[in-house]
């Protein structure tokens, strides 16, 4: 009698498993009561548990059963299931288990059937690194991120250096020597004007050809490592996995596939704030260093796969042009040719670069950072932005007639030409545009020339502002106001009411209508329940077409869904 209960408790464990599954977290107690022959033993086993009859393979060992519900419970039975399997060397069981279990598991699991078994167990091989692999790429994608902008930078920085080198070289030969066209603008700390002779500016030119060239190489590798990180990682990890897989023996290759459904929710589970009992990290403990992908191989796989060869700057290029000069039959001579090969390559390479060089904005707006040490980013905007504007040009070419007050004494000039009150009105222009993110110069521009209409904007921008963020609505009007602006239309801010009729006529009565303010308008909206979320375009046309009855109509209201406009 006591027998029949006990099997009778053992079916009921069993079935527990299935009704469990979809438990998030795992009902069993961390330390096991040894002695108890219905609990867990400590290395995760159930010693004395007699699984069901199979349905397939007509022996006394139960299928594997798969469950994506995030559970340990089947991971956990069909481990003991294996490990019983191959107490008794049931090869057919494995063999049905591999084939009519596991590989159409794996096609639920990804969605697809794949054409064997080969295929399938790849996948989930893989499959188990892809987050992994993201997740390490990710810190070494920033750093060579970082490394390329900051080599772009420094490329830009001594590429103007080096074309300022060249227009002074020019002035010199042409005789100018005491009055250049960029004398107070700065090469490797030397003004311009102080380079006087040929081997002057070939003591500055040397140096700064060499850290061009140092740096140009290095940031065309970094560049293309950045473009390159992760590539052949999978390939290579599928490789490893597989011979990992292969080392193990038969029972231990089906334990880790059943063990790889499970294995990201056990992953998760293994770090804080979750803790996995200390009975099934026993089980699964022998697959703790599945995982290939590290920081390392990716790195060095990455640099292995990387495209884009070497800079034409980089030695490399010139070890390459030896190699094919003295490849056998050599010729004499070969080394001599293939360094001036190098040379011409690289001058051909630098002469282009300094001719797609602009330094027209960066003169100007450098020789006034330089003079009057302007730190301010939206200061130096403004510059940017307004090198050619007349008003600019006419106070540069002021400073530079006061150059010696200017050097001796550049606060007072600085303040005597009234500077700071020019770069700071520019300065929250600047910023304004910035906010908005215009980009069309002629917007740009009108800002920066109509100083009024523009604070107005600023205003009602600064007043739409959710932690320091214009909000959407509030941007899309400003912009539509700015452009009001610029056709001679005119913006009540507080109304939102864009009023755009040119018609003297036609303004004439609307100006009648709304000479105590907006009232008529506000009339007009008081009909309607609510607040109103759209802005108010008025605009005056000769006729109205409607496009519904083809014909001209007396008056049409038109909107579009997901506008924020009634006209």
């Amino acid at each position: 009698m006591k027998r029949i209960y006990i099997q009778f408790l053992l079916l009921l464990l069993v079935s527990t498993f299935s009704i469990n599954l979809q438990a998030q977290r795992l009902n069993i107690p961390e330390k096991s009561t040894i002695g108890d022959e219905f609990l867990i033993a400590p290395d995760g086993t159930y010693s004395e548990l007699r699984p069901t009859l199979s349905k397939n393979c007509g022996c006394e060992i139960s299928d594997l059963s798969f469950n994506w519900s995030g559970s340990f419970n089947d991971a956990i039975a069909n481990e003991n299931l294996i490990r019983l399997a191959r107490k008794r060397a049931l090869k057919k069981w494995y063999s049905n288990q591999i084939n009519k279990v596991v590989k159409p598991a794996i096609d639920r699991k990804f969605g697809r059937k794949f054409s064997n078994f080969e295929k399938a167990k790849n996948e989930l091989l893989i499959d188990s690194e892809r987050k992994n692999i993201a997740t390490l790429s990710r810190p070494i994608r920033d750093k060579y991120s970082r490394l390329r902008s900051r080599g772009f930078k420094t490329k830009e920085k001594h590429l103007k250096e080096l074309k300022l080198l060249k227009l002074r070289e020019a002035e010199i030969k042409s005789g100018n020597v005491t009055k250049s066209s960029f004398g107070y603008i700065k090469v490797q700390g030397v003004y311009l004007k102080d380079i006087k002779s040929l081997s002057s500016l070939k003591s500055k030119w040397t140096p700064l050809l060499n850290d061009f060239s140092k740096n140009i190489a290095e940031t065309h590798i970094n560049n293309h490592m950045y473009k390159s990180i992760g590539k052949g990682v999978e390939s290579e990890v599928i490789k490893l996995k597989n011979r990992h897989y292969n080392s193990l023996n038969m029972w231990d290759k089906l334990s880790l596939l059943q063990f790889l459904v499970h294995y990201e929710e056990y992953k998760k589970r293994s770090s804080p704030p979750y803790l996995v009992p200390e009975h099934i990290n026993n089980m699964f403990k022998k697959f703790n260093k599945i995982d290939k992908a590290t920081p390392e191989l990716i790195e060095s796989l990455s640099i292995k796969n990387r495209t884009g060869g070497f800079s034409v700057f980089d030695i490399r290029t010139y070890n390459k042009l030896l190699n094919a000069y003295m490849a056998p039959p050599a010729l004499p001579g070969g080394e001599y040719m293939a360094k001036m090969e190098w040379e011409r390559l690289k001058k051909e390479a630098l002469d282009k670069l300094i001719r797609e060089t602009s330094i027209e904005a960066s003169v100007k707006v450098d020789f006034f950072i330089l003079m009057f040490n302007i730190a301010d980013k939206y200061q130096i905007k403004y510059l940017n932005d307004n090198y050619q504007n007349k008003k600019f040009l006419e106070l540069h070419n002021l400073v530079k007639l006061l150059i010696d007050d200017a050097l001796e004494n550049p606060d007072k000039v600085y303040k005597d030409l009234k500077i700071k009150d020019i770069l700071e009105k520019g300065a929250v222009i600047a910023k304004l545009i910035d906010e908005l993110k215009i980009t069309d110069s002629n917007q740009k521009e009108w800002l920066y020339n109509n100083i009024p209409e523009a604070t107005e904007i600023r205003i009602f921008v600064d007043a739409n502002k959710i932690r320091g963020v214009v909000n959407a609505k509030a941007k899309t009007f400003a912009i539509l106001a700015t452009n009001t602006f610029m056709n001679g239309g005119e913006v009540d801010f507080d109304d939102r009411i864009i009023n755009k009729i040119k018609d003297k006529k036609i303004k004439c009565l609307h100006d009648n209508l709304t000479k105590d303010g907006n009232t008529f308008v506000k009339d007009l909206l008081a009909n309607f329940k609510g607040t109103s979320e759209f802005n108010i375009n008025i605009t005056s046309v000769d006729k109205i077409f409607s496009d519904k009855s083809n014909s001209y109509v007396n008056g049409v209201t038109s909107y579009k869904k997901g506008d924020n406009i009634i006209h």
